[in-house]
């Protein structure tokens, strides 16, 4: 808890945000795709309804897996993880390369880091 802040409710409302939201794949799921039990693989299960959300997630799609940013994998991790390193890493105005897995290919994808309130 003193370096994880994923589990905070109230990190959510830290900027930037990136509008979906997904579930980390199983030891077997991840060996079937080729990834590492300890490397990150999050598929993207459900996208934050509005138009506010939409520039958040640059072209990421419902069931992409996410295993990266900026060309590195990430450790496994949750979702609320994720979402709290992302908050972590970058400032709004930047622009975050996010790693996918989409149909079996590897994909790099640019994601505006947007505060939402702003918006």
């Amino acid at each position: 808890r003193k370096t994880d802040i994923g589990w905070r409710s109230s990190a959510n409302a830290v900027p930037p945000q990136m509008g979906f939201w997904g579930q980390a794949l199983s030891a077997s799921e991840k060996s079937a795709l080729g990834i590492a039990a300890d490397r990150c693989a999050l598929r993207v299960n459900f996208m934050f309804p509005g138009e506010s959300w939409v520039g958040t997630r640059g072209d990421l799609q419902q069931g992409d897996i996410v295993v990266g940013l900026e060309g590195a994998d990430l450790p496994a991790m949750t979702i609320p993880q994720f979402h709290a390193h992302y908050r972590m890493r970058y400032n709004v105005g930047d622009t975050a390369t996010v790693n996918v897995l989409r149909s079996g290919a590897r994909r790099s994808l640019k994601v505006p880091c947007i505060d939402t309130a702003e918006i």
